[in-house]
């Protein structure tokens, strides 16, 4: 198992591309390892959360996919949905010595873009308010605001518009250098992400784009959402927890990038 030391944790609700962020630690030569959303198989599948910890203990190797990794380098990047890790959260905020990084993104944004991948699967697009993750997002905040646990606040907007601006912060508070080199990168194959719940299609575009891409997305209306089983006030809600976090005090250049 890596060191808490050498572990870097990002939590997220879907949809917010927190795999792009999780790409520029690919790129740093501390890093070698990455577990992609290891809770995954214990909310989709009913998996004990002792599979987490098995998922964990066997990480893909970075070196295997985007090659490069030095035989020194130690570094585990784990990224998990806020919704999946859901109350496993303070085992998960357990497993690293540096801040937990919370990524975020427009909720808008986030909702809309898990109804259309959902349509495309043939689901319906309405999907159980719990999995937007901003319910446990926000309670994962307070937990963590409450015992003085580190983090820091990631806007993916922000990040994309100006990488340069956001993520040589973000590295040092990780106690990582920063380098220009992080920004680009090369696809890499499928298997990179080892997806539940038939989700491997979701990270195609970041896991085959060759760097952060500017966000290009419309933000959809409030009014767009539907109003049936409360899903348009939850919207409105996960809204408010946005607007928020934009003056929280742990936020990466989130004024500064704007």
């Amino acid at each position: 198992m890596t060191d808490p030391s050498s572990t870097y944790v990002i939590v997220a609700p879907p949809r917010s591309a927190s795999t792009a962020l999780a790409r520029i630690l690919w790129q740093h030569p501390a890093v070698r390892f990455y577990a992609h959303e290891p809770y995954g198989a214990v909310y989709h599948e009913g998996a004990p959360a002792a599979a987490a910890g098995e998922a964990l203990r066997d990480p893909v190797d970075l070196n295997e996919t985007i090659g490069g990794k030095s035989a020194a380098a130690t570094g585990l990047v784990v990224k998990e949905m806020t919704f999946q890790v859901g109350s496993c959260f303070p085992e998960l905020a357990a497993r690293t010595a540096w801040p937990i990084v919370f990524n975020v993104r427009d909720p808008r944004l986030c909702i809309a873009s898990r109804m259309e991948m959902r349509q495309q699967q043939g689901l319906p697009p309405l999907f159980p308010i719990e999995e937007s993750g901003w319910g446990d997002l926000d309670r994962q905040l307070s937990w963590c605001r409450e015992r003085a646990v580190a983090y820091r606040v990631v806007d993916a907007t922000a990040l994309r518009l100006h990488p340069a601006r956001v993520a040589p912060p973000l590295l040092e508070s990780l106690g990582l250098d920063f380098d220009d080199s992080l920004l680009r990168w090369t696809p890499v194959r499928a298997e990179t992400v080892r997806a539940v719940a038939d989700q491997g299609a979701w990270y195609d575009r970041v896991l085959s784009s060759d760097g952060l891409e500017p966000e290009d997305e419309l933000i959809p209306e409030l009014g767009s959402f539907p109003a049936e089983l409360e899903f348009r006030d939850h919207v409105a809600w996960c809204g408010e927890v946005y607007d928020a976090l934009q003056h929280d005090p742990f936020a990466v250049g989130a004024d500064r990038a704007r």
